[in-house]
């Protein structure tokens, strides 16, 4: 009931252009619904971590229908852990970034995330990888500027930061209409990694899967 009436007080807000404010705490944090104890950490040498996201491959294989679109991520579905009843926070990505940094719901206004609280008291995913010793980048084959994401990102515990108009390989990869060929971010991610010997955590977020679903050439 608790969890209920905080989302519903949130979306009434928002529709009507109230302010949405809140302190950010998991709803989740309750009496009823503890937060649950850390796992403990394996012996031996860390894992690395890299985190891909991707747009509209959904959209993509729709698109598609039949089609044998994605058979990499098939494969991992059969061997890994898949969650068959998940949904992203659209239409904007900057509330899924938001959720996948906090493990938390975005507000209903990008604006507030990126605008009104950017800095919001959250500790984000990469943080907690680099108070544990690792390297953290984020790589994004989009635009930093558009819905202002670093206004969020910045000081969230990435080691660096480069998209479309700041990689340093940019001018060996092609430009499309939302920003460059993703193989550039994939490119970089090889220099990064070999840098140390210390454990990573890289942060994807690609562009090539994004309307108007055009491919260049080598892919």
């Amino acid at each position: 009931t608790t969890i209920a009436s905080t989302l519903e007080a949130r979306e009434k807000r928002a529709r009507t252009g109230g302010v949405v404010s809140f302190n950010y705490q998991s709803i989740f944090d309750s009496p009823d619904h503890p937060t649950p104890t850390k796992a403990p950490v394996p012996a031996g040498k860390p894992f690395n971590v890299v985190m891909l996201s991707m747009e509209s491959v959904g959209m993509v294989s729709m698109e598609r229908p039949g089609a044998n679109t994605t058979p990499f991520l098939d494969k991992m579905k059969k061997e890994g852990v898949f969650f068959n009843s998940f949904y992203a926070c659209v239409p904007h990505s900057i509330k899924s970034i938001f959720s996948y940094h906090s493990g938390q719901y975005p507000v209903a206004s990008m604006a507030a995330i990126t605008v009104s609280r950017p800095r919001v008291p959250i500790k984000g995913l990469p943080q907690h990888f680099k108070d544990h010793g690792y390297r953290t980048a984020l790589l994004h084959g989009g635009r930093f500027s558009f819905s202002s994401k670093l206004d969020f990102l910045s000081g969230r515990g990435y080691d660096i930061m480069y998209d479309a108009e700041s990689l340093p390989n940019r001018k060996e990869h092609e430009k499309i209409s939302w920003g460059i060929d993703d193989q550039a971010i994939f490119e970089y991610a090889k220099t990064f990694i070999k840098q140390s010997d210390e454990p990573f955590y890289v942060q994807f977020i690609s562009v090539m899967g994004h309307h108007p679903y055009r491919l260049v050439e080598h892919w």
